[in-house]
This record gives C-alpha cells, structure tokens and sequence, in this order.
C-alpha cells in the first residue's frame, strides 16, 4: 500500500514507456498482501517531461511556412555591425519574426561554428598553393598609420569596440579634421590593427569573430529592447523619415499614391498595430485617424546619442554620469521631435484628404441648416409671442381705458352729488336767512348731515325736497318744518331732541344795556 501511493505521488513513475510493454513485479507490501509494481524507463520519461516545449517548438518549425528556407545562405560576415545580414535575414530586416530569428541562429550556428571553420581552415593551410597561405606569412606593415592615432584605435579595440565606431570616436575625428598624416584608407588601417594585435596577443581567429558576431547579433535581436534600439539607426533598412510636401491633390487616387507610402513605412514605429490608407466608407476613415492621432511610437534613440558621447569613453565617473545625463536629455528630445514628426504627418494627410473634406463640408453644412432651422423656429415663435403680446398689450389697454371711463364716470357722479349737496344746502339755509334767523344752529347741523348718497343721513334731494317744502312758508311754519327735520335727524342719530325752535317775533325782546360812564 506503502509503495501504491509512492507511485501515485510521484508522476514520473506513471509515464508511459518509449516503447514495448512495461514490465511487471509481484511482491508483498507490508500488510502481507501481494501487489503489482510497474518498472518503467525514466529517462525518456524525463525528457519527454522536460523538454516537452522544445520538441513542440520544434514541431511547429518543422510546420511553419519558412520551413524549407536556408537563411545560412544569404548569411554575410563582411559587415558585423549588420546584425541581420550576419544572420541572413537582410531581405526582411524588421520584418522578421522573433521565430524566424532563433531559425536563422540555429543555422547560422551549425555554419559559423569555430570547429567546423578550422577545418576548413585547416584545408586551406595544408594546401601550398593556397594564396591564403602565403599571405599569412608576410609580416603587416604599420609604419603608414599615425602614432598617436594608432595609441587611440589599439585602446578602444581593448574595450571591445567596433570599427565604425572607432572611425567615428571623437578624437580620432579630431585628428581628421586637423589633417594628421597616416589617417587615409582609416577602416583599412583599423582592421590592420586588428589583425596585428590578434596575432600579437594570441587572441580570436576569424572564426572566432564570426561565432562571436554571430551570437552578439542574436543577443541583440532576440531582446525586445536592444532590437528597437538597432532598428530604430538600422542603415540597412532604408529608413526615410520625410514628408509630403503641405498642398492639395489633384484627386483621391493622387491622394493615396502619396501618403499611403508614407503610412506604411511609418507604421512600423508603432507599438500596436495600425490600419492602412485605403478606400473605404467614411466611417473607416474617421477609425483610421482616430488609430493614428493615438499611435504611440516605441522608436528609440539610445544609439543615435551614444555616437555623441560614449560613457565608455569617459576618463572619471564624473565625466561619465555627465555624458549620461547629455544622452538622456538627447534621446528625449529625438524623441519629442519624432512624435512631433508623426503628428505633423497625421494632421496634414487630414487636413488634405478628400473623403475628410467632404465629410467636413457636410457637417458644416447640415450644421448651417440646422442653424437657419433653429433660427426660422426662433423668428416663427418671436413672431407668435409678440402677436400674443399685442393682444395682451390691447386688452389690458382696453380694461385700463374701461377702468379709467368707469373711474372718470365715478369721479363726474361724485362731482355732481358734491354740487348736488351744496345747492340743498345753499337752498335750505336761504330760507332761513330770508326769514331772518338769527339763530342757525339747528339749520346748519341739519346741513352738515347732508352728503352724498352712503355718507350722511340726509341727502341733497331730501335737503332738497325740505327747502321746496319750505317754498313760501312763514318763519313759524317753516320753523316748524325744521323742527321736524331736526327730530328725524335726533332720532336717526339716537338722541334726544331738544325742544322745538320757536319765532322770534312772539318772544320779547330783550331790553337794551344801560349806558355806563364810560360809554358816554
């Protein structure tokens, strides 16, 4: 039982055999039982296990359409900074796939491989006829080169650098620029050197350089990085970055012979895919701009600055960490102009496609109808508010003019009881005053409770009616009369009458003050 759960924890022992049947042990476990042990092979169990990736790797190669191609053939290592010539991709350059890259490694691998060219060198050595041979017994000859130029290529071949980039170090230029003796034919002198201090020293042979640029071209492509930063300075992959010159074209066909180049060169700076410039429906269009205004390039130039300053030049940490920061302030604005670049290019192609025009024109101009729509419906409803506001205007003028006859009418009814009441007034008190009474009291307080209808309690056409009464009456009758109004007047009021007024001819008349001294 013991040894059944060793098998089933461990799964190698489960896998299946490479081939026949596996072979069978009976033994007893601990508990006395008899149990069966399957005895298998570990080791292609092993490798199935852990080189199962590889063998799938290799399947798919084995399936991909570049199966049949041979990528050693085109394989060149005249040039060793062309990193995809070495490995016989020059044809496709940033093209090639990541894939293709690792096939052309492994063949490049099995051509340039340092035991397979000492054989051949080897071939070639024992053959005394071969010029090869005979070369390599003459001595080289640097007595053409500058001194102090010779100093500065055989320290910067010990740092390992390349012969461009030894053409173009600082003061080797310098050294040009001043006209130096000794610095013609310099990529010549320099792989001169090479050779002398390669014999001298006991170091790599050409196969060994071969293999050694061979596996610095595959560090360099297979890492997504240093690829960007190759590519973006590749000279080899003819990279042009100009633009259309700022006018119309003649037409949609002239169009997109000019700028359909241009965005297909430039879409490989891209970090995502982006569509083509074709024809196609507005919508499509509007999709393609709207790719193209969000790209975001991954376009680097660490290599570009680094011909400006090398840090592996610097003679202090100092002069190091300042030709970083140089590099780095370099790199980002190369980098702003090239988004500048790409941008300049998407706004000009908008601004001169056709399709974009048109679409353009068309906005512009529903907007326009859209506008004249908005203000015809504004004007109709300005039209109907003031319509709606006249009628308001005139029928609110029309009730302040029935207000102000009614309030003019009012005003001439008041008026006229007003005159009303003063002339039954005058009217009654002239009786009186005709008759001579001296005593009018009673007659003005009946008076002063005549006035306009609701106001007092007589009115003028009851003063009126009084006086007419009164019409050519004695002073007792008319007296009479006024007593009566009177006692209507305190009984209307709620007080008592006093009594009647009585003539002053039946009343004796008072008899005259004695004169004084001082009045005679």
């Amino acid at each position: 039982l013991l040894l059944d759960e060793m098998v089933e924890a461990v799964p190698l022992l489960r896998l299946p055999a490479p081939g026949g049947k596996a072979a069978s042990m009976e033994s007893k476990g601990l508990s006395g039982f008899p149990s069966v042990q399957a005895v298998e092979f570990a080791g292609r169990a092993v490798h199935a296990v852990f080189h199962a990736d590889a063998d799938k790797e290799a399947e798919q190669e084995s399936s991909s359409p570049s199966k049949g191609v041979d990528y050693s053939a085109d394989a060149n290592m005249n040039d060793k900074e062309d990193y995809y010539q070495i490995l016989g991709l020059q044809k496709l350059r940033f093209r090639s796939t990541l894939d293709q890259i690792k096939k052309a490694y492994r063949q490049c691998v099995l051509k340039y491989h340092p035991d397979k060219l000492a054989q051949q060198e080897d071939k070639k050595n024992s053959d005394p006829s071969s010029p090869e041979k005979k070369g390599d017994d003459k001595a080289e000859d640097l007595s053409d080169v500058n001194k102090k130029a010779k100093e500065i290529i055989e320290r910067l071949i010990g740092q390992g650098k390349s012969d461009v980039q030894i053409c173009k170090n600082y003061q080797i230029q310098e050294m040009i620029d001043e006209k130096r003796d000794g610095l013609d034919n310099l990529e010549d002198k320099v792989r001169r050197i090479r050779r002398v201090l390669e014999g001298r020293t006991g170091a790599e042979t050409e196969a060994d350089q071969a293999f050694k640029a061979l596996s610095h071209a595959m560090s360099v492509l297979s890492d997504v990085q240093k690829r960007r930063a190759y590519d973006s300075k590749d000279a080899g992959a003819d990279i042009d970055d100009s633009l259309p010159s700022d006018k119309p074209p003649k037409d949609l066909d002239d169009f997109l012979r000019t700028w359909a180049p241009v965005f297909d060169r430039n879409s490989r700076w891209s970090s995502k895919p982006l569509p083509q410039l074709l024809e196609g429906s507005i919508e499509e269009v509007l999709d393609f701009y709207d790719a193209w205004f969000n790209m975001e390039s991954w376009r680097d130039f660490t290599l570009d600055v680094e011909d400006a300053h090398d840090p592996e030049e610097a003679q202090c940490r100092e002069e190091k960490r300042w030709m970083e920061r140089e590099n780095k302030k370099s790199a980002e604005k190369m980098k702003k102009n090239e988004n500048n670049r790409i941008n300049r290019l998407v706004e000009t192609a908008h601004k001169h496609d056709p399709r974009i025009v048109a679409y353009k024109e068309e906005l512009k101009n529903k907007k326009k109808a859209a506008k004249q729509s908005r203000f015809a419906g504004k004007a109709e409803a300005e039209e109907i508010a003031r319509k709606k506001a006249e009628e308001e205007a005139a029928a609110k003028k029309a009730i302040d003019d029935a207000k102000a006859e009614q309030k003019k009418g009012e005003k001439a009814i008041k008026e006229t009881n007003k005159r009303n009441v003063r002339i039954a007034k005058k009217a009654f008190r002239e009786v009186f005053e005709g008759h001579g009474l001296q005593d009018m009291s009673k007659v003005l307080e009946i008076c002063e409770n005549c006035a306009m209808p609701g106001e007092g309690i007589f009115s003028a056409e009851d003063l009126t009616g009084f006086a007419s009464s009164m019409a050519g009456l004695s002073l007792d009758d008319s007296l009479k009369v006024s007593n009566r109004v009177y006692a209507t007047l305190c009984e209307k009021r709620g007080t008592e009458a006093p009594p009647p007024q009585e003539s002053p001819v039946a009343s004796a008349a008072p008899p005259p003050p004695k004169p004084t001294q001082s009045d005679t």
